[in-house]
């Protein structure tokens, strides 16, 4: 599993996150994060990381960190495409 890639889809949870589904090559990964300080949000298409409780988005020549929520797990083979909506995920 991945720690890491290019944001290929996201969904809101129940209490309030974001759930991004990430691709790195062959690799597909699910990590959820707390983003209400982040400005901008993450975009699809963006490359995020993440390591000990935080995930990290590339930002103005900086990785800048917000909170991660859990653990990363395997996206399943149900997302595929950036052209996938929101609203076909489950959170």
């Amino acid at each position: 599993m991945s720690v890491g890639g290019t944001v290929y889809n996201m969904a809101n949870t129940k209490d309030g996150f974001t759930k991004f589904w990430v691709r790195d090559n062959r690799d597909r990964t699910c990590v959820i994060g707390d983003e209400s300080n982040l400005r901008p949000k993450v975009s699809l298409g963006e490359t995020i990381w993440w390591q000990s409780g935080k995930i990290y988005v590339h930002r103005d020549g900086k990785d800048v960190p917000f909170p991660k929520i859990g653990y990363s797990t395997d996206a399943g083979p149900k997302f595929t495409a950036l052209s996938e909506t929101a609203d076909e995920a489950t959170a």
